[in-house]
């Protein structure tokens, strides 16, 4: 009889407690949240360098020497679009198919590459995983026109907007989340045409003087002078109208460049600090997109070459449980998404092309593919790449002509080595080769098309503002 009742009581208990539980359900679950942070355009060289002086970007400097800091990272193309789409879907370039913009040579270009609709994306994986999912975008090339909205909850666009305002939206979002929350901010402000705030134009001493035309060439007729050299270096255009800058104007237009990249800085870190005080169980990952030619070779901006100027980009991963280190061996921003499944214990999806990088140190070295065929449908670019074991060995299928570099030795890329390293150079083509049927199939596999999404007027004249898109 004791058993019994000292049985029914904790039936009853059991029951009072199911019943409280059912009405009030038990909080969503906690865990890392996932912050992604990209900074348009940025140069792997301005994380550590310096001008006049001065440090370009202490702020982030500082954060890296906390960080899992990957020093060969690539980005998958060298302009916006085909790179974040490889980032959202961890594909290569020619398994996702988001190969172009706008084609402005159409009567009417109303129609750009979309992200394919069959394709699973981060926020996606991460909605399905319990996950509050939100974006704070600048960049008319993610627009939701082009289908880089899909899995996320909130998808705010602020087209060109500067990055006081950025981190503030992306601060206030954040502290609208209830539960682990996957967040991802986009910084434009590196972005040409170069215009930093008050202040940063001038932060890192006067500018070169001018004369007056081309001081407006370097400030106000930016894009003018950017097509026009555009548009010779892709054969669109015979000739140049307007002369090239000096050596004066073109260092002028690099100070306004890391005017630009100093003041992102300043933001940027405003951010980590109010997520590393607020929200301290946060995987940060921060990156560029891309980086940025300025006369390298001859031309300007990005998604024309394979050179390290656009291919090299900061990679940064923070978080508990990631140990400060340097990486030296090659990676590529197409690996995030493994790695954050990785990070959280979920189930990676096999069809990821990508590797889970929280072992990258002590991983034998892998291969990292890239391509481009720039921006334009009508451009004449068509370039592939792939770097090993300290060799960069890039394709240009247009010209059929092809490059081989020692990127230790030659960090300029200047000396092709193709004939004196004929045996390498055999061996990185056919990884290229074996590398672009695989992205092919995987495409046709996962029904992979090349989509289109139309344009409003409104983000065609956004697109020209950004360079994407011109006359």
């Amino acid at each position: 009889m004791k058993r019994y009742r000292i049985l029914t009581s904790i039936l009853a208990v059991a029951a009072i407690a199911g019943l409280f539980f059912a009405l009030n359900p038990s909080p969503p679950p906690t865990g890392p949240n996932i912050l992604l942070i990209v900074v348009d355009t940025l140069r792997a060289d301005r994380l550590e360098g310096t001008r006049d002086g001065k440090p370009i970007m202490p702020g982030l400097s500082a954060f890296a020497e906390d960080s899992m800091n990957f020093l060969a990272a690539s980005t998958p193309c060298t302009w916006t679009k085909p790179a974040m789409a490889s980032v959202f879907t961890s594909l290569h370039f020619d398994a996702h198919k988001v190969y172009f913009s706008v084609d402005p040579s159409s009567p009417e270009a109303t129609e750009a590459n979309a992200l394919p609709p069959s394709l699973l994306t981060m926020a996606e994986y991460l909605k399905g995983n319990e996950y509050e999912t939100g974006a704070i975008q600048t960049n008319g090339n993610m627009s939701s026109d082009f289908g880089f909205d899909r899995g996320f909850d909130r998808y705010d666009f602020f087209h060109d907007h500067p990055a006081e305002g950025i981190t503030d939206k992306a601060i206030t979002m954040m502290e609208e989340w209830s539960g682990p929350f996957f967040q991802y901010v986009h910084y434009i402000d590196p972005h040409n045409p170069y215009d930093p705030p008050q202040g940063y134009d001038k932060y890192f001493g006067p500018a070169p003087v001018l004369d007056d035309a081309e001081q407006a060439y370097v400030r106000e007729q930016y894009m003018d002078y950017f097509w026009d050299a555009i548009y010779k270096t892709l054969g669109i255009k015979d000739s140049r109208e307007i002369p090239p800058l000096s050596d004066a104007g073109k260092e002028a237009v690099r100070t306004l460049y890391d005017g630009e990249v100093r003041y992102a800085d300043e933001e940027v870190s405003r951010l980590l600090s109010h997520v590393k005080k607020n929200h301290p169980d946060t995987l940060i990952i921060f990156i560029s997109d891309h980086g940025e030619e300025f006369w390298e070779r001859g031309s300007m901006g990005h998604g024309l070459t394979m050179y390290e100027e656009q291919l090299h980009v900061p990679f940064l991963l923070h978080g508990p449980g990631i140990e400060p280190i340097r990486v030296e061996a090659g990676v590529s921003t197409l690996d995030i998404l493994p790695t954050v499944a990785s990070y959280l214990g979920l189930e990676p999806k096999k069809f990821w092309q990508g590797r889970n990088l929280l072992d990258a140190a002590e991983a034998a070295a892998v291969p990292v593919f890239s391509k481009t065929r720039a921006a334009e449908p009508r451009s004449n670019i068509d370039l592939e790449a792939v770097v090993f074991d300290g060799y960069k060995y890039i394709v240009d299928a247009v010209s059929n002509k092809q490059f081989l570099y020692n990127l230790k030795n030659d960090p300029g890329e200047l000396h092709n080595l193709l004939k004196e390293e004929p045996d390498i150079a055999s061996d990185l083509a056919q990884r290229l080769k074996e590398q672009h049927a695989q992205d092919i199939e995987l495409g046709e596999a996962l029904r992979s098309t090349e989509t289109s999404g139309k344009l409003s007027s409104e983000l065609l004249e956004q697109l020209k503002n950004l360079g994407y898109v011109g006359d």
